[in-house]
């Protein structure tokens, strides 16, 4: 936007009359006096919609872009199915690797894999006979202490049932008995500020009655006073009035406030009363729960002496038990480790022999192959297969926009070799980090700081190819129905502020100050006092650009 610095002028009349009022008189060019010039050339003032872009260059891809790889490394390449500019269908085989090394590993594993399970097999089978006979003898033998013990254990239960609700009924009444004591107090504690707040307005009740009588005898004096000018009884009778009234409010106040803190009284009291029967009550729940915890402790010891019986007699089997459950567990355990290895082998082949037809992920276009028949295939991609029905445009900005644009921006894409039509789309990628900055040489400085963006076609234009050159307006502002000029018609005064100069009367100008909103490459929006659509706009000359800012005379 072209920016000038107003043209000031300044006229300094000295004479007699001057110097008999001891001053001077300094003349401004920023009053409204007219500028004359010989010659003008004018623009209208226009209403207009204006868009504010940032504008980069791209480059058409696809949006779906898959790297055909496969997990079966250091395998020969039998025979590459596809070239360059081939169409595939996702499923298509893309490539064929030699698996007949890895069909004779696969049967290997597969054989050893199924004499290891046939051997944990038999030994987990010896290792549960060994601990279900174990078992079986311990479960005949201790069947009737067994039962002692089930019946002791079934008394104790039902112990510390009782006990667990004597317990609860207890807490529950120790936290009513707490509340009801908080309730007291608080209860307590209102009753006695809602007192001294009724006493409080008791006194500025009484002082208002005071004020009020006051006010009246002044008032009646001065009605008896046959000198007073109806002014001063005006006034004294007003004032008696509003003091009658702030009495009556006082008073108001003040039943209000003792019938408040009866109430409250009244409530304190009876809170009390009902933290007394919480207290009763706690105390009789205490020495229940004491109850309670006695019997729950002769259960207890009548489980113990029927453990202990039960205890003698499994003593001398327990130990055998313990010892083939560990056997068992053990064997268990040693079928896993040497099952896992095979199994994982087995599968890892099976993986890789199906890896060795690879085939595309997607429908698309071969853009590259990188594997040739009768090589060795050692990793990395085999194929690229690009998606050429949906299109995006990569782009990137640096980093004095990257700032004003985000996700979701409307964007008006052109591609000049399908057509000069502008497309609508959005940016559907602004990258968080910058790409890798381009270096200068000798030096090795960052030259560049460029962000990656990426944007999407609303409706895909026909005709598009994968690296096409685009176009991208990203629009960041818009307006619509504004007034607008064109850049260079608008001035910066010395103070910052701007302005413009409008023709009169084809010879004469005037200074009006404008507010600047959003620009694109030519126009920018401006409002002020009197501008309107066609106003006439006076376009600065060369000298107006190239002049000193002020002129003195």
């Amino acid at each position: 936007m072209g920016k000038h610095k107003a043209r000031t002028a300044v006229i300094c009349i000295c004479g007699a009359a001057a110097l008999s009022l001891g001053g001077m008189a300094v003349y401004s060019a920023f009053g409204s006096a007219p500028e004359t010039a010989a010659a003008q050339h004018t623009v209208a003032v226009e209403r207009m919609d204006i868009k504010q872009y940032v504008t980069v260059s791209g480059t058409v891809g696809s949006s779906n872009v898959s790297s055909v790889s496969s997990n079966a490394i250091n395998t020969k390449v039998r025979e590459v199915k596809v070239k360059v500019g081939d169409r595939v269908k996702k499923g298509d085989v893309i490539a064929v690797l030699d698996d007949k090394d890895l069909q004779e590993q696969l049967s290997a594993a597969e054989k050893q894999l199924e004499n290891t399970a046939a051997r944990n097999d038999i030994d987990l089978k010896a290792a549960q006979r060994m601990y279900d006979n174990a078992v079986s003898d311990k479960a005949e033998k201790t069947a009737r202490s067994s039962r002692l013990v089930s019946e002791a254990k079934d008394s104790y239960s039902k112990a510390l049932a009782q006990q667990q609700e004597t317990s609860d009924s207890y807490k529950n009444a120790v936290n009513d008995r707490i509340y009801k004591s908080g309730l007291t107090e608080q209860a307590a504690q209102q009753a006695e500020e809602a007192a001294a707040y009724a006493a409080e307005l008791k006194a500025a009740s009484d002082a208002a009655k005071s004020e009020y009588a006051a006010l009246k005898a002044d008032f009646d004096r001065l009605t008896a006073d046959e000198g007073a000018s109806p002014e001063e009884t005006a006034a004294a009778k007003e004032a008696c009035d509003r003091a009658a009234a702030a009495a009556d409010d006082a008073a108001d106040a003040l039943a209000e406030a003792q019938a408040h803190a009866k109430e409250l009284a009244a409530a304190a009291q009876k809170y009390s009363g009902e933290l007394s029967d919480a207290i009763i009550e706690e105390k009789e729940l205490k020495n229940a729960l004491s109850a309670a915890d006695r019997l729950a402790d002769e259960a207890r010891t009548a489980v113990s002496s029927a453990s202990d019986a039960k205890a003698d007699t499994d003593e001398t089997i327990s130990g055998d038990i313990a010892a083939k459950a560990d056997v068992l567990k053990t064997t268990g355990l040693s079928a896993e480790d040497m099952l896992s290895e095979p199994t994982r082998r087995v599968a890892e082949l099976k993986r890789s022999i199906g890896e060795c037809t690879v085939r595309a992920d997607c429908d698309g276009i071969i853009t590259a192959v990188n594997v040739k028949d009768g090589e060795l295939y050692s990793g990395g991609a085999i194929a690229v297969v690009q998606d050429d029905s949906s299109f995006i445009v990569s782009a990137s900005a640096d980093q004095f926009d990257i700032a004003k644009l985000s996700k979701d921006q409307n964007t008006e894409i052109t591609v000049s070799a399908v057509s000069h039509d502008v497309y609508s789309g959005k940016l559907s990628f602004v990258a968080p980090t910058p790409s890798q900055p381009t270096l200068t040489e000798p030096g090795g400085n960052a030259s560049t700081t460029d962000y990656a963006l990426k944007a999407d076609f609303i409706r895909q234009p026909e005709g598009l190819r994968i690296g096409m050159t685009a176009k991208l307006n990203i629009i960041t502002a818009e307006k619509s129905d504004v007034l607008a000029v064109p850049d260079n018609c608008i001035i910066t005064d010395t103070d910052g502020s701007s302005y413009i100069n409008i023709s009169t009367d084809g010879k004469n100008s005037e200074k009006v100050a404008v507010e600047t909103g959003i620009s694109n490459d030519y126009y920018t929006e401006i409002s002020g006092s009197g501008i309107t659509e066609d106003t006439k706009v006076i376009v600065p000359s060369d000298d107006d650009k190239n002049s000193g800012s002020d002129l003195f005379y």
